[in-house]
């Protein structure tokens, strides 16, 4: 066990790679995302802006792991907070 406290300034606060969402539809999986990466630092602050249906609560909600039942994320997707993976969590 080691007596060094986790220094949270030496990672990212939130990092997301290779998110991709799917959402079932009439037995298909269509891709409602696709290779999201995003690194933000502690400190740092961001504006998630884009039109209509581009996918800004589909990635909010992939974020915070609430997606709907019929929303699938590949195998490869990470989404870190801290240091640790939230997928599959």
């Amino acid at each position: 066990i080691s007596g060094r406290a986790p220094n949270f300034m030496d990672q990212p606060l939130l990092s997301i790679k290779n998110l991709s969402v799917y959402l079932k539809y009439a037995g298909k999986l269509l891709p409602a995302l696709r290779d999201i990466e995003l690194t933000i630092q502690q400190g740092e602050l961001y504006v998630l802006l884009g039109e209509s249906g581009s996918g800004k609560s589909l990635l909010s909600l992939a974020i915070m792991q609430l997606l709907p039942l019929q929303a699938q994320l590949n195998a490869t997707s990470q989404i870190c907070l801290n240091g640790q993976n939230l997928v599959g969590l």
